[in-house]
């Protein structure tokens, strides 16, 4: 006698013939112990959401059972519930501007004018600056004014480190009001990407290098390397970028690297699309506070800014 062939519920392994006859009713399960142990326990939320199959021991907690079709289906659902949640969040700051506006004293501007958005925030934590970090920070300056005085390839027109991609291509069309803004909203954000990725090199190059040397031609190294240790802050946060004190960055502009100066996140980026669509008389942002998965509250930071703040 044949049986046709079946699948294990939970793991898809196709089952022997003996235990192709399931008795009606009762879950198909192959012989591994996680499997029929899963079986055991057949309530209705340790099944899958979307094709109600029995989900492995290990993923009792997904809503989902692991198999592709299934898993994207859930990705999607996360996708448009956090589009969904952004929308409302940025309805929320939509309907606070006119109030706020009133209440700093702008009555007259159009509210439509105030760009709205959502940035990223982060909480410093700062530290006194140790020795360590000052000695790794002065080592990596060093190595980028020697890596600054190569020459220059006969294939390459100017030796440079600019950084390329989608973050910093809108910035160079910006106009001075716009870059203001979005400053604003940069400050706001207290350094999220500083945090993340400026450690004991600030983004500091050989490009920024040779800027400096452009900005100094009489200076010697040492004269560079002294200007910048003497901007570092007595307290730096941890973790974050070295120049990143408790008021934000103590390094002046012009000394900063490129990245420090032109990078714009996902939110920057929106918001420095609604300024060139008529938002241009001032930003109010405000950012999502995830205190758990999937649920995250909106949190509106103090920023409310004009051009001429």
């Amino acid at each position: 006698m044949t049986f046709p062939l079946r699948s294990c519920e939970i793991c898809d392994d196709v089952l022997s013939a003996p235990r192709a006859q399931i008795i009606a009713g009762r879950p198909a399960v192959c012989e591994r112990a996680e499997c029929r142990l899963a079986a055991a326990f057949p309530r209705a939320d340790f099944r899958c959401r979307y094709c109600q199959r029995l989900k492995a021991l290990f993923r009792r907690r997904q809503p989902h059972c692991g198999r592709d079709a299934c898993e994207r289906t859930y990705f999607e659902s996360v996708v448009r519930k956090d589009a969904q949640r952004r929308a409302d969040h940025l309805e929320a700051l939509k309907a606070e501007r006119a109030h706020v506006l009133r209440t700093r004293g702008h009555p007259q501007v159009d509210p439509a004018r105030i760009a709205t958005g959502l940035v990223p925030h982060v909480e410093n934590v700062t530290r006194p600056l140790g020795a360590k970090r000052r000695r790794l920070f002065e080592a990596h300056l060093r190595r980028t004014l020697d890596a600054a005085r190569e020459p220059v390839a006969p294939t390459e027109a100017i030796p440079t480190s600019e950084p390329v991609g989608p973050q910093y291509e809108g910035y160079a069309a910006l106009s001075d009001s716009a870059r203001a803004l979005l400053g604003a909203a940069c400050g706001a954000c207290r350094g999220w990407c500083c945090s993340q990725w400026g450690g004991n090199h600030a983004f500091i190059k050989p490009d920024t290098m040779r800027k400096a040397r452009d900005r100094r031609p009489e200076a010697c190294d040492d004269d560079i390397v002294a200007e910048y240790l003497s901007h570092l802050p007595a307290r730096s946060a941890v973790p974050g970028c070295v120049y990143q004190g408790a008021r934000g960055c103590t390094l002046p502009r012009d000394m900063r690297g490129s990245e420090c100066n032109r990078y714009l996140c996902d939110g920057l980026r929106v918001l420095a699309g609604r300024i060139a669509d008529g938002g241009d008389a001032g930003v109010y942002v405000g950012h999502e506070e995830a205190r758990w998965a999937n649920r995250r509250t909106l949190r509106v930071l103090p920023v409310l800014a004009t051009p001429h703040e």
